[in-house]
C-alpha cells in the first residue's frame, strides 16, 4: 500500500487542486487496479471509477494523498455529451376520447395555462402516463 501511495504522489505532484482536465496530463507508473481507478476518477469522475470497479468502491483507496472521491472532485469533470446534434422528437396525441387524455396532449402543445379555462376540473389533478401533468409537459414540450 505504501508503494501505491508513493507512486501516486510522484505521478501527480505537479497537479494542483484546482487543475482542470484540459490542462492536466496524468501519467501512471504502474498498471495496478488502484492506479487505474484513480486515473478514471480524475479523468471521468468518481462514478466512472465506481462503475469500473464492478463492486462497491473501497473508500480506503488513496489517490495522491486524498480519498478517491475527494481526488476526483479536484478536477472539475464535466459530463461529455456523445452526440450534441441528436434530438428526440415525440408526437403527443390523445390515447382516447376522454377529456383528461385530450388535456394532456393539448398542455404539451400550448402549455398548462392554456387548457385551464377549457375544462371544468382542476388541471393540476390530471395524471398523464403516470406522471403529474406538469412533469409530463416539461418532459415532452417543444416536441
Amino acid at each position: 500500500m505504501k508503494k501505491l501511495l508513493i507512486a501516486l504522489a510522484l505521478v501527480l505532484t505537479a497537479t494542483t487542486a484546482t487543475a482542470s482536465n484540459t490542462n492536466v496530463k496524468f501519467v501512471t507508473t504502474d498498471n495496478s487496479t488502484e492506479t487505474n481507478l484513480c486515473l478514471s476518477a480524475a479523468k471521468y469522475g468518481w462514478k466512472s471509477a465506481l462503475r469500473k470497479s464492478h463492486k462497491k468502491l473501497n473508500y480506503d483507496i488513496i489517490c495522491n494523498g486524498q480519498s478517491i472521491k475527494s481526488f476526483s472532485k479536484n478536477y472539475n469533470v464535466e459530463p461529455k455529451k456523445i452526440n450534441d446534434d441528436v434530438t428526440t422528437q415525440f408526437l403527443v396525441i390523445p390515447a382516447n376520447d376522454n377529456s383528461a387524455s385530450k388535456v394532456c396532449a393539448q398542455a404539451v402543445r400550448s402549455g398548462i395555462d392554456s387548457v385551464k379555462n377549457t375544462v371544468d376540473f382542476n388541471v393540476k389533478d390530471v395524471t398523464c402516463n403516470g406522471k403529474s401533468i406538469s412533469k409530463f409537459v416539461k418532459e415532452y414540450k417543444n416536441t
